[in-house]
């Protein structure tokens, strides 16, 4: 099948989850389709493995007159049996909005990533924005012969703020991973000791409310004024909320940069215990790379991190109602006894290999979409048979 992924970034240097299941999921797809790519400019080096086929310039992505007339010179689009909207955030939707208006027939899919209606709300931002941000979403579901949620909640959460869904039309995938990177890093792990400082690990977005800083930061300056015995590593695209750890010791906590994956997937490995304080989250990779290298996980019980994390055998869900106070309380337990973090560690690791290895979840997505065309000529095969 020949397919055009749409995809916000497609390049070798990924920067959150998304990102990396994305480029991920269109390699494995390559083995079984004929693959291209567009995505926007990201100024890779010379010798990047990802590259795509199609690169939409920053200059004109916000252009009504030249988007149009440069997709329609670049971009074949009656080669394609399938679009495939992969992410469907701002970028991938605008993209097929666009290439709609000249070919209404196009057989669409989209693979959401985020709902912005959604986000937008957990972030506090006004009604006005909440229904711009999701505008764009809602009438792209509309458009599509198949829309993929990465989790139940999101589904449920699309479904709840007007996509309009019918369940022929809409599945859910979780994202997945390639694990080969993982396991390298893992093996070089060092052992655990019964002994000495337990180092707790949060990363995300914490420029945006809704990734929940402030609750982890308040939860463990109050774990760390009762034992001394923990350090905490934030990774993190700000240090907004780091007031909330002004009075602990400078040793005792470090807020870093976002790093280069494999450092922070090293970072990850060597890392205790992983805290998700997210508000919101669609699903969670961070939770899948933790287990899968045996480090338990600590998350707020919302969207896909309540189905990756299972509380009491791989880590433990707070209520997210409960905020700073429950994520408290749960590092409290947890950080009793360090053979049962191990244990978790391993029961997590034996669960998210089966559940989110990028082989069974790119089957799912061929599946899916092989599905989606029954019944439906596309534009390639009607040129085909011309």
């Amino acid at each position: 099948m020949k397919i055009l992924i749409v995809t916000e970034y497609y390049r070798d240097r990924c920067f959150n989850g998304s990102e990396v299941f994305c480029s991920q999921l269109v390699n494995a797809l390559r083995r079984e389709h004929e693959i291209d790519v567009l995505a926007r400019d990201s100024d890779e080096p010379a010798g990047a493995r990802n590259r795509p086929t199609y690169v939409v310039p920053e200059g004109i992505l916000a252009d009504a007159w030249q988007l149009p007339d440069f997709l329609a010179a670049q971009v074949p689009v009656a080669r394609y049996d399938l679009v495939y909207n992969l992410g469907a955030l701002i970028f991938g939707c605008n993209i097929v909005h666009t290439l709609l208006k000249s070919n209404p027939d196009m057989p669409l899919v989209n693979h959401f990533q985020a709902l912005l209606g959604v986000y937008a709300r957990e972030e506090g931002l006004g009604p006005p924005i909440q229904l711009i941000n999701g505008a764009g979403q809602k009438e792209t579901a509309r458009r599509a012969l198949l829309n993929i949620f990465v989790s139940q909640s999101e589904l449920a959460m699309a479904q709840e703020a007007g996509f309009g869904l019918r369940d022929p039309v809409s599945a859910v995938i979780p994202n997945g991973l390639d694990f080969e990177e993982l396991d390298r890093i893992a093996e070089a792990r060092a052992p655990e000791s019964e002994k000495g400082t337990l180092t707790i690990l949060t990363a995300g977005r914490f420029s945006d409310y809704t990734k929940g800083a402030d609750l982890i930061y308040r939860a463990f300056a109050s774990l760390r004024r009762a034992d001394p015995n923990v350090f905490l590593l934030s990774i993190a695209n700000s240090d907004r909320f780091s007031y909330l750890l002004r009075e602990l010791p400078e040793t005792s906590f470090r807020i870093s940069d976002w790093l280069p994956r494999q450092e922070f997937l090293g970072a990850l490995a060597a890392a205790d215990l992983v805290v998700l304080p997210s508000r919101y989250e669609p699903f969670g990779l961070i939770a899948v790379e933790a287990l899968a290298m045996g480090v338990p996980v600590l998350a707020n019980c919302v969207g896909g991190l309540s189905e990756i994390v299972h509380h009491g055998v791989s880590g433990a869900l707070s209520p997210a109602a409960d905020g700073s106070l429950g994520l408290l309380l749960n590092l409290r337990s947890l950080i009793r006894d360090r053979g049962r973090l191990r244990r978790m560690g391993a029961a997590g690791a034996a669960f998210v290999r089966q559940e989110y290895n990028m082989d069974r979840i790119s089957c799912l997505v061929d599946k899916a979409i092989r599905r989606s065309l029954i019944g439906h000529e596309s534009p390639a095969a009607v040129v085909a048979g011309a």
